[in-house]
């Protein structure tokens, strides 16, 4: 965890052309990173389905981190 680079991920995940690794990338953001989903939600918004994101903030039982995003 000493070696995340949170700015460099952002850039990567947005330039990754398979959406399913996003949801991956979220999941990953919850289980380790919980306090920058929202920056990862805001800068993929546009490549997100939008029901789905909220079904896995639902099921992390974290759906308050994706007020903003909303």
């Amino acid at each position: 965890t000493e070696a995340w680079a949170h700015d460099r991920m952002l850039d990567v995940l947005g330039k990754v052309p398979n959406v399913e690794v996003l949801y991956r990338a979220l999941q990953h953001y919850l289980e380790l990173r919980p306090r920058q989903v929202s920056d990862l939600l805001i800068s993929l918004s546009s490549r997100l389905d939008h029901r789905r994101v909220i079904a896995q903030l639902e099921k992390a039982k974290l759906l308050h981190l994706g007020k903003s995003y909303l």
